[in-house]
């Protein structure tokens, strides 16, 4: 998940802990300000690193590499 999540930027990388998940989650419900921010801050990150051109790439390359192999 480290590839999809910015701990403590645009998410929260958690133990499989249901306590933990809730406490995440009852800190996000009770502070529209950090919500905010990781929204944005998440919106922004993925724009830049997810656009269709760069998926296309990383599809490419993985398709070139199995045609040669």
């Amino acid at each position: 998940m480290e590839e999809f999540v910015i701990n403590e930027k645009t998410g929260y990388l958690v133990n499989f802990s249901s306590q933990e998940i809730a406490n995440k989650i009852i800190m996000l419900m009770q502070n529209n300000k950090l919500r905010d921010e990781m929204g944005k801050f998440g919106r922004k990150w993925t724009e830049g690193k997810w656009t269709w051109g760069k998926s296309i790439g990383v599809l490419e390359e993985i398709l070139i590499n199995l045609v040669r192999h």
